[in-house]
C-alpha cells in the first residue's frame, strides 16, 4: 500500500485482492493499488449506500473526478494517485468512466436479460479494470500488447464471474440478480429459490453451471497470456490462481451454498506465493 489514505476499501487482509497487491511488482504497486482503490470507491458507492438517490449522487461525483483527473485538477487522493498513474502509463480517462458505467448497472441491479448483456457487465464491471492493471505492469515485448489485452479482458470477466457465483445468494438478498432468465430456467430456479438460499439440487446445479463457464473464460484467458509475459502479471495470476479454489466449492457436488463465501484461510499465502514464483519464472 502506498499510503492510508490509499488503502483500498473492500480489500480485507487474507483477501485475494490483498495478496495480489502483495505480490505486485513494487515499480507497478502505486497505480495498482490506485486502480483497486477506485474499485473498491465505486462499489462502495453503488452496493453500500441504502439511498439510491445518494448513490447515484456519489457515481456522479466520481465521473466529474476522473474528469479532473484528465485536467491535472483532481481532489480525491484516489484521482490524485491516478493522475500519476495515467500518467506514467498513459492510462485513458475514458476506461475509467466505463468503470463508473459498470458501478451503475450493479446499482440499478437488473437482471442481464441476455448472455450478452451479462458480458457486457462482466466487461465493465471487472474486465475494464483488468485491462488497465495489465498496462500498469507493463510489457516485455511490445508485440504482445494485444495479447496481453486480450487476456486481461477475459481474465476479468472471469473472475467477476466467479464472484456472482460465490455471491449469488447474498446479491439476490440485496435485490440484485446477475444471472439471465434463461440460465434460471434451464436449471429449473426461480428468483424466490435465490433469496431463499436453501441447498437444493436444482440450485446447486446452477452454482456448478456458472461456475464450470468461468473456469472456460479464466482457462481461455491464461492460454492468450505469452509466457514471456507472465512475471509482469503477477497481480492478475495470483488472483486466478486464488480464484480457483473458489471454482471448487462452487464445484463440488452436495457442498452447502454459504460455503463458497467462506475465507480462504492461511493457505491462501502459500497459494498466492507459489503463484507469484511460477508466473515470475513464466510457468503458471
Amino acid at each position: 500500500m502506498t499510503s492510508p489514505e490509499l488503502e483500498p476499501k473492500l480489500v480485507p487482509p487474507g483477501s485475494p485482492w490483498f495478496h495480489a497487491l502483495q505480490f505486485t511488482d513494487a515499480s507497478a504497486r502505486p497505480a495498482v493499488t490506485a486502480l483497486v482503490a477506485l474499485r473498491g470507491e465505486l462499489l462502495d458507492a453503488a452496493l453500500a449506500q441504502r439511498d439510491p438517490t445518494i448513490a447515484r449522487m456519489r457515481l456522479a461525483w466520481w465521473r466529474e473526478e476522473i474528469q479532473r483527473m484528465a485536467a491535472g485538477e483532481a481532489r480525491h487522493p484516489v484521482g490524485q494517485a491516478l493522475a500519476n498513474a495515467a500518467a506514467d502509463a498513459q492510462l485513458e480517462s475514458d476506461y475509467l468512466l466505463e468503470l463508473i458505467d459498470g458501478a451503475e448497472m450493479d446499482l440499478a441491479g437488473e437482471r442481464p436479460g441476455s448472455d450478452s448483456e451479462l458480458t457486457l457487465y462482466l466487461h465493465r464491471s471487472s474486465g475494464v479494470l483488468h485491462e488497465l492493471i495489465a498496462q500498469v505492469c507493463g510489457l516485455n515485448d511490445a508485440a504482445a500488447e494485444r495479447d496481453v489485452r486480450r487476456y486481461a479482458q477475459r481474465l476479468g470477466q472471469g473472475l467477476r464471474l466467479v464472484e456472482i457465483g460465490r455471491d449469488l445468494i447474498a446479491d439476490a438478498r440485496s435485490g440484485r440478480y446477475y444471472v439471465p432468465g434463461a440460465w434460471l430456467e434451464t436449471h429449473g430456479v426461480g428468483l424466490t429459490d435465490l433469496e431463499r438460499g436453501e441447498s437444493t439440487e436444482n440450485l446447486s446445479a446452477l452454482t456448478r453451471s456458472i461456475g464450470r463457464q468461468a473456469a472456460e473464460i479464466l482457462d481461455e484467458a491464461c492460454m492468450k497470456l505469452p509466457a514471456r509475459e507472465r512475471p509482469r502479471q503477477r497481480t492478475g495470476l495470483v488472483l486466478l490462481a486464488l480464484y480457483r479454489r473458489i471454482l471448487a466449492r462452487l464445484e463440488r457436488p452436495g457442498a452447502p451454498l454459504n460455503t463458497a463465501s467462506e475465507p480462504l484461510g492461511i493457505s491462501s499465502l502459500f497459494q498466492a506465493w507459489n503463484a507469484a514464483r511460477r508466473a515470475q519464472k513464466g510457468l503458471i
